[in-house]
C-alpha cells in the first residue's frame, strides 16, 4: 500500500519528483567528474612517465633530477649559480655504469639551467620564471623516443647560438611557442644567451631537470662563460629488456659511501631514480591536486543534493498534508507516514544517483575523447568512484530525510480540519526572541579572521567545530524573521512593478514558512557560495597589489649588472622624471636567532624564511624633500626625520607588516648576521649553520671557516605601510647570490650602509625611477617598454646582461587578472550548482498554486484574471528569489571573510593585515545572474499552471 501510495505521488508530481533528482544528480556527476578524472589520470601514470623517457628508463644525476623536492629546493632550481656548472658525475662511476651488462646505452649530459626571458605580448611574465635545462645537442638527434621535432636540428659543432626547444617548456604555463628563427633569450650564470630557434620539439611533458634546449656549442660556451666542460651532471640509461636499475643504484650508493668516508670540497652527491618512482610521484600529485579540489567540489555537491531532496520532501509533505492527515483519520500510524516520505527520498536519491553517474561518465568520456593524447589509456572509473558516490548520495539522503519526517510524523488526524497551520507556525516562530539570538549567532566566526596566537590547526578545528555550526545555527533561527523583514519591504514595490494589490501578496511567501525557507536556503546555496569564493579571493589578493607609493619602475640588469654610474646616464632619459634615478643596493641577510625567537613569540610561529631583504638607496632622494622618490606612507615616524637618519647611517626604515610580524616599532634596534661578499657557495644557509641544519648563537656561534658570527645592528626610524610582495618578486631583488626566494620583507637603509655589507663598489642590479608625465600617459606597458629600449642604447648591456623594466602598475594589473583568472575558475562551481539549485522554484510555484487552490479559484470568482493569476505567482517567485539572494549576501560575507583569515594563517607570509575587499561588480553581476534565474526558471511553470487552471481553481485533467 505504501509502496503504491509513492508512485501514485510521483507520477502524479512529475515536476516535484524531477527537480529532486537533478539536484542529486548534478552533486553525483560533479563527484563522479571529480573522483573520475583523478582516477583516470591515475591509470595513464606508467604511459605517461615512459612517453616522458623513453627510451631510457633510469638516470643518474648530481641535481637530484626527477626527485620531488620542496619549495626551498625548487626555489634554489630556479636560480641557476656558477657551482652548478662545476658538479659532474665522477668517470669513473660513468664508466661503471656503461660497463654494467644491464645497461644498453646511455647519454651524458652537461645540463645548465637557464631562466628564459621570456615575454609573451611584450610582458615581463608573472609569477615563477620559465626554466630551461640546456645542454650540447647529440649528433644523431633529439633523444625523446616520443617527440617530433619541426625546424632544422642544431649543429652541435656550430660556433653560432642556436637552440632547439622543446614545448613542454612554455605549454605547462599555457604559452603560445615562439616561432622558428626568433631569438631566445637565456639568462645563465656568466651571463645572458640570445639563441636563434632553430627547431621545435613537440614534447608535451618533461621530467623535472631531464633537458629541454638542445644547443649549438657556440651557446654551451657563452652560457659556460667562454669554456665549455663536457664532463655530465646527467646520465639518462636506456636498460636492456627487462633489467632492473638495482645495478645503476647500487653503484651510485658505493659512490655515496665513499664519498662519506673521504669528503672534498666541491663534491657533488648523486641520485640514482628510475621511471617507477616517477610514476608513484605522479599518482600522489594526483591525490593532492584531488585534496586541494576535494573540500570545495564535496562541499557544494553535498550542499546541493541536500537542498534539493530537503525541500523537495518538504513541499512533498507540505502539498500532502490533508491528504496524509485522511490517511491518519483512516487509521495509518505514524510510522507508516514516515515511511512514506522514506520511501519517496529513496526513490529520489537512487534515481538521482543512476542519471548522475551516467552523466558525469558520459561528460568525462567526451572529455578524455577529445584529449586522447593526454589519456591514451581512456576513462578509468574504478571501483571506487561509484562506491564512494552511493555511500556519499546514501549518507545525504539520510541527512536530508529528518526534517521532513519529522515533519510528516507531527501530522495529526484532526490537521485534516486545519487550513493554514503553517501560517500560524511562521507567525510563531517570528515573535518570539530567537531571532535576535540567531542574528547575533552569524558574526561570532568573523573572529576566526583576527591574528591570534594559536596554530593553524587549532584555528582550523575551532572554525570547523565552533565558528561555522554556530552561524547556520544562527541562520536556523534567525530565518524565520528574516523571511518575514524581506517579505513585508519588498511587498510593496513588487507589487508596484507587477501591478497588483499589494493585499494580494501580504504574507503570500511566509505564510507556508517551511516551504519558503527550503527554497530561500537553497538559492542562498549556490550564490552563497559564488560571493564567499569572490570575497575570499579579492580580499587575499589585496595585500599584494604593489602600492601606489613604490617609484613607477624597478629596472632589473641581470644576472651581473653593470657599473654604478649607469644611474647618471639612466637620469637623463626623456622618460625619466626630474632627472632622477637611484641605484638600488639589494641583498638579503639573516635575522639573529635572538630575533628568530622574538618573532615566533610575537607571531605564534617561525617564520619560513627569516632573512630580510636589505634595500640601500640614497636617502633624501628617495624618501626626503618635498617631492620624494618613495613618497611611503609612515605609520610611524616622520619622512624628514628619517631621512636624515638613514643618511647618518646605521638607520632603516620597515614596513608595517614587518612591524606586525616581529613587534618591532620606532626606536628598537634591528639585527642582521652579516655575511662575506658572494657569489653563492654557502646554499643560501645563516652563517654559524651546521652542516644539519643547526643554528650557533647569534654574535657567539661559529661563522664561516670557524670564524664568530658578526651581527650588524640598524635603528628603526620609521614604518612604512607598503604591500611590496610583487614587487620584488618580479624585479627579482630576491634571491641573488643563492639566497632564499623567500624574505620577511625589505628593510631600507642608505645606498652606502648596503654597499659596506655587501662589499660591491662597482656594479648595480637595480634602478629606481618615476616616469615623466609624457611617458606616464603612454600607459604602463607602452612606457615600460620605450623606456627600456632607451635604456639598452644608453648603457651597454652587451652579452652579460639582460634589462628589464617592470612598471608598478603593470605589475598591479598583472595580478589582479591573474587572481581574478583563479578566482573565477573556483567560482564556476558554484556557479553552475545555482543553475541546478533555481529549478526548485518550479516546485516552489506548483506547490504554491495547490496549497492555495481553493484561495485562488474564490478570487478568480470575483474577478482575478488569468493575467493577474500569473503575476501573483511572479510576485511570490521574486519574493522567494529576493530572500535567498540577501540571504546569500549576508552569509557569503560572513563565509568569505571568515576563510580569509583562516588561509592567511596557512599561509608563510607573515603580517598581512586583516583587508577586506569586496568586488561589488562581480557579486552585482552574480546577483543579476541569480535574478534572472529565478525570473527564468518561474516564467515557463506560471504559464503552463494558468493554462491549465479549470473553474474550480485547480488543474484540468487531461
Amino acid at each position: 500500500m505504501i509502496v503504491k501510495l509513492v508512485l501514485k505521488s510521483l507520477q502524479h508530481d512529475k515536476m516535484r519528483f524531477a527537480t529532486a533528482t537533478l539536484g542529486v544528480a548534478a552533486a553525483t556527476g560533479l563527484v563522479v567528474w571529480s573522483f573520475g578524472l583523478t582516477t583516470t589520470s591515475m591509470a595513464q601514470s606508467r604511459e605517461r612517465v615512459r612517453r616522458m623517457t623513453a627510451p631510457y628508463s633510469c638516470w643518474v644525476s648530481t641535481g637530484q633530477v626527477g626527485v620531488k623536492m620542496d619549495r626551498k629546493a625548487m626555489g634554489a632550481m630556479m636560480r641557476p649559480s656558477r657551482e652548478q656548472l662545476t658538479a659532474c658525475i665522477p668517470p669513473d662511476v660513468v664508466a661503471s655504469i656503461q660497463a654494467l651488462p644491464g645497461v644498453e646505452a646511455t647519454l651524458p649530459c652537461k645540463v645548465i639551467r637557464t631562466t628564459l626571458d621570456f615575454r609573451p605580448g611584450g610582458r615581463v611574465m608573472q609569477g615563477p620564471p620559465l626554466m630551461a635545462s640546456m645542454v650540447l645537442a647529440p649528433t644523431s638527434g633529439c633523444p625523446y623516443a616520443e617527440a617530433n621535432v619541426t625546424g632544422t636540428w642544431p649543429d652541435p659543432a656550430s660556433g653560432e647560438p642556436v637552440v632547439a626547444v622543446c614545448s613542454a617548456v612554455f605549454e605547462r604555463r599555457r604559452l603560445p611557442l615562439p616561432p622558428l628563427g626568433s631569438p631566445l633569450v637565456m639568462i645563465t650564470p656568466y651571463g645572458t644567451v640570445t639563441a636563434k630557434i632553430g627547431a621545435h620539439i613537440a614534447f608535451k611533458e618533461t621530467v623535472n631537470g631531464f633537458p629541454t634546449a638542445f644547443a649549438t656549442l657556440g651557446a654551451m660556451r657563452q652560457a659556460s662563460g667562454g669554456t665549455f666542460d663536457p664532463q655530465p651532471n646527467l646520465l639518462l640509461c636506456k636498460l636492456r629488456g627487462d633489467a632492473g636499475a638495482n645495478a645503476v643504484k647500487g653503484l651510485v650508493e658505493k659512490n655515496a659511501r665513499q664519498q662519506a668516508g673521504a669528503p672534498s670540497r666541491g663534491t657533488a652527491a648523486l641520485s640514482a631514480v628510475e621511471c617507477r618512482e616517477i610514476e608513484s610521484q605522479y599518482v600522489g600529485d594526483q591525490l593532492q591536486n584531488f585534496k586541494r579540489q576535494a573540500p570545495l567540489l564535496l562541499t557544494l555537491s553535498v550542499l546541493t543534493a541536500l537542498c534539493m531532496l530537503i525541500n523537495a520532501l518538504t513541499v512533498g509533505v507540505e502539498q500532502k498534508l490533508r491528504v496524509l492527515a485522511l490517511l491518519r483519520a483512516a487509521g495509518m500510524t505514524v510510522r507508516q507516514v514516515a515511511h512514506v516520505v522514506m520511501l519517496e527520498g529513496l526513490v529520489m536519491a537512487i534515481c538521482g544517483w543512476a542519471v548522475g553517474m551516467l552523466g558525469g561518465w558520459a561528460i568525462l568520456t567526451v572529455f578524455v575523447s577529445r584529449t586522447a593524447e593526454a589519456f591514451p589509456e581512456g576513462v578509468s572509473l574504478g571501483w571506487v568512484t561509484p562506491v564512494c558516490s552511493a555511500a556519499g548520495v546514501a549518507l545525504i539522503t539520510a541527512v536530508s530525510l529528518h526534517w521532513p519526517c519529522r515533519r510528516a510524523m507531527r501530522i495529526r488526524p484532526l490537521d485534516l480540519l486545519s487550513e493554514d497551520q503553517t501560517a500560524d507556525q511562521a507567525s510563531r516562530w517570528a515573535t518570539r526572541r530567537a531571532p535576535l539570538l540567531g542574528f547575533i549567532l552569524l558574526f561570532p566566526m568573523l573572529v576566526f579572521v583576527l591574528p591570534m596566537h594559536i596554530s593553524a590547526m587549532t584555528r582550523s578545528v575551532l572554525l570547523l567545530t565552533v565558528g561555522m555550526p554556530l552561524h547556520f545555527f544562527g541562520l536556523f533561527l534567525f530565518l524565520p524573521f528574516f523571511v518575514r523583514l524581506v517579505e513585508r519591504l519588498t511587498g510593496p514595490a513588487v507589487s508596484a512593478v507587477l501591478g497588483l494589490d499589494p493585499k494580494l501578496l501580504h504574507r503570500r511567501i511566509s505564510r507556508h514558512f517551511s516551504r519558503t525557507a527550503g527554497m530561500v536556503v537553497t538559492l542562498a546555496v549556490g550564490l552563497g557560495s559564488f560571493s564567499a569564493i569572490h570575497i575570499w579571493g579579492s580580499s587575499m589578493t589585496a595585500p599584494f597589489i604593489p602600492s601606489k607609493e613604490f617609484p613607477d619602475v624597478i629596472v632589473s640588469v641581470l644576472p651581473n649588472g653593470v657599473s654604478k654610474d649607469a644611474a647618471d646616464k639612466v637620469a637623463k632619459l626623456e622618460g625619466v622624471d626630474s632627472g632622477r634615478c637611484l641605484n638600488i643596493e639589494a641583498a638579503q641577510f639573516f635575522l639573529t636567532d635572538a630575533l628568530t625567537a622574538q618573532v615566533a613569540r610575537v607571531a605564534g610561529k617561525l617564520p619560513a624564511s627569516p632573512n630580510v631583504l636589505l634595500m640601500g638607496a640614497e636617502p633624501q632622494t628617495a624618501f626626503g624633500g618635498e617631492h620624494p622618490l618613495a613618497p611611503f606612507i609612515f605609520a610611524a615616524g616622520e619622512r624628514q626625520a628619517a631621512a636624515d637618519a638613514l643618511a647618518q647611517g646605521g638607520a632603516c626604515l620597515i614596513t608595517k607588516m614587518f612591524s606586525r610580524e616581529t613587534g618591532l616599532a620606532v626606536g628598537d634596534d634591528l639585527s642582521v648576521v652579516k655575511r662575506p661578499p658572494m657569489r653563492g657557495g654557502h646554499g643560501g644557509r645563516r652563517p654559524g649553520m651546521r652542516g644539519d641544519g643547526g643554528h650557533g648563537g647569534a654574535g657567539t656561534g661559529r661563522g664561516t671557516e670557524g670564524r664568530p658570527v658578526q651581527t650588524e645592528t640598524f635603528k628603526i626610524v620609521g614604518i612604512v605601510d607598503l604591500n611590496w610582495h610583487l614587487v620584488t618578486s618580479r624585479a627579482q631583488l630576491r634571491g641573488q647570490n643563492n639566497m632564499p626566494g623567500g624574505t620577511m620583507g625589505p628593510v631600507f637603509i642608505s645606498e652606502a650602509d648596503a654597499r659596506r655589507l655587501t662589499g660591491n663598489d662597482e656594479t648595480t642590479k637595480f634602478l629606481w625611477l618615476n616616469l615623466s608625465a609624457e611617458y606616464s600617459k603612454k600607459g604602463a606597458l607602452p612606457a615600460g617598454q620605450l623606456l627600456e629600449a632607451e635604456i639598452r642604447k644608453a648603457i651597454r648591456i652587451g652579452d652579460e646582461n639582460t634589462v628589464r623594466v617592470h612598471h608598478r602598475d603593470e605589475i598591479a594589473d598583472g595580478t589582479i587578472a591573474h587572481g581574478a583568472d583563479l578566482i573565477g575558475d573556483m567560482a564556476r562551481v558554484p556557479f553552475w550548482s545555482l543553475v541546478v539549485l533555481s529549478t526548485g522554484i518550479i516546485t516552489l510555484l506548483i506547490a504554491s498554486f495547490q496549497a492555495s487552490a481553493k484561495e485562488l479559484a474564490v478570487m478568480r470568482a470575483v474577478g482575478m484574471t488569468r493575467s493577474q493569476l500569473g503575476r501573483l505567482l511572479l510576485g511570490e517567485a521574486l519574493m522567494t528569489g529576493t530572500c535567498g539572494i540577501v540571504l546569500s549576501l549576508l552569509s557569503g560575507f560572513c563565509i568569505g571573510w571568515t576563510f580569509t583569515g583562516w588561509t592567511r594563517a596557512w599561509m608563510m607570509f607573515g603580517g598581512l593585515p586583516i583587508s577586506l575587499s569586496i568586488p561589488w561588480l562581480t557579486i552585482l553581476q552574480g546577483v543579476g545572474f541569480a535574478f534572472a534565474l529565478c525570473v527564468a526558471m518561474a516564467v515557463p511553470p506560471i504559464i503552463w499552471l494558468v493554462r491549465k487552471q479549470d473553474e474550480t481553481g485547480g488543474l484540468t485533467v487531461q
